[in-house]
Parts: C-alpha cells; sequence; structure tokens
C-alpha cells in the first residue's frame, strides 16, 4: 500500500521488485530485476500498486526461496524524490 501525503498534489513514481544480491564463497550474484510498475496517487490519497512477474521471474524468486527486495522512487510535484527499499519473503 503506497500513500501520498495530503500537503502534496500528486506523487508520481516506480515500485521495482528485485532478488537479493547472493554470496557463495568469493562468487557474488548479482540482484536480478523481477518486475516494475508505474503509479501516480492524488495527495490524501493511498493506493495498492500491482508487479506483474513473468514466469521466468516466479521461477527465479522460487529457486531463491522467495526473498525479494522492493524499492519505491517517488517524485511530488516540486520535483523532490524520496526512496523506500524493504526486504521481505513471500
Amino acid at each position: 500500500m503506497l500513500a501520498c501525503p495530503p500537503s502534496e498534489q500528486v506523487c508520481r513514481g516506480a515500485v521495482t521488485l528485485s532478488t537479493k544480491r547472493t554470496r557463495h564463497g568469493r562468487h557474488v550474484q548479482s540482484a536480478r530485476r523481477l518486475g516494475s510498475a508505474h503509479f501516480a496517487i492524488k495527495g490524501g490519497d493511498s493506493r495498492t500498486v500491482s508487479v506483474h512477474l513473468s514466469g521466468e521471474a516466479r521461477r527465479l524468486l522460487a529457486k531463491r526461496g522467495g526473498h525479494m527486495t522492493a524499492s519505491v522512487v517517488a517524485r511530488d510535484e516540486d520535483g523532490n524524490v524520496g526512496v523506500t527499499k524493504r526486504a521481505f519473503d513471500l
């Protein structure tokens, strides 16, 4: 659930889901992007943003035990940028 403060007219941005970076000894496996979605929310409102995952992304997620990171980049009308990252398991 994403929310835009009442003091703003509109908040725009993107949600990106990716796998976490993994390390196996000296080998580091980079994070993989699973999917993304753009949003626009009026000030004072909140909204659920759905991100479509392809079949390949679902398989990769299952292989990695359901661990993923959600990154949200939001901008207001003045151009101020906010970035939030959260790690979670499905």
